[in-house]
């Protein structure tokens, strides 16, 4: 019984990880000029446009 409840625990946490993960992803890509959706890095284009994935970036200013 015991054991069930360490599993459960370990799936739970996993589940409570992968959520925070999804939520501070997109400020890490944007923070590092990397593509909000496949993480391709952005820093030479001139387009704003993802070379992988086709999506439009907004533009940066200098930080």
């Amino acid at each position: 019984m015991a054991h069930k409840m360490v599993i459960w625990a370990l799936f739970k946490s996993a589940g409570v990880l992968a959520f925070i993960r999804s939520i501070f992803r997109p400020r890490y890509r944007r923070r590092n000029r990397l593509c909000v959706r496949g993480g391709d890095n952005l820093e030479g284009t001139v387009s704003g446009v993802c070379s992988e994935c086709g999506e439009a970036q907004p533009p940066q200013g200098r930080q």
